[in-house]
């Protein structure tokens, strides 16, 4: 089902029989946020500030994150993997298939390619970033 807007999004997840009461409010609160939010703002979602918006630390909430609003249903964010390593300023930005190849070998390349280094999940961080449909719905707001 494609979303209309932030409100029919919400609506959904109100009406949601699979959430409980908590998911709910979390996710409501994550939607609240990204549709009031200036554009500009989401471009990097931590998930310190996941935590700080749904007003809960519980890994949960990355959990719902993840599965409801990176998901099929109400797709609204873009998971954006970083890696960190010693062999550059900036982190290296990873896609989801590059990041299930280098799990499945257990080894990154670094360095631009130069150095194949063991894997350590340690160094991968995560954000989020406003899915090409939150973007549209947003931009259909604008007044």
């Amino acid at each position: 089902m494609k979303a209309n807007s932030f409100i029919s999004i919400s609506n959904e997840i109100k009406q949601a029989e699979s959430l409980t009461d908590k998911q709910k409010v979390r996710l409501l609160s994550l939607v609240h946020y990204l549709e009031n939010t200036k554009i500009e703002l989401l471009q990097n979602i931590t998930p310190k500030r996941i935590s700080e918006v749904t007003e809960d630390t519980a890994k949960d909430v990355l959990i719902d994150t993840f599965y409801y609003l990176c998901g099929n249903k109400w797709h609204l964010l873009e998971p954006i993997y970083r890696y960190i390593d010693e062999y550059t300023d900036e982190p290296i930005e990873l896609d989801e298939d590059e990041l299930a190849e280098i799990r499945e070998s257990g080894y990154i390349s670094l360095n631009n390619g130069n150095v194949q280094a063991q894997f350590d999940p340690r160094k991968l961080f995560i954000t989020f970033t406003l899915s090409e449909l939150a973007k549209g719905l947003k931009r259909e707001n604008v007044i």
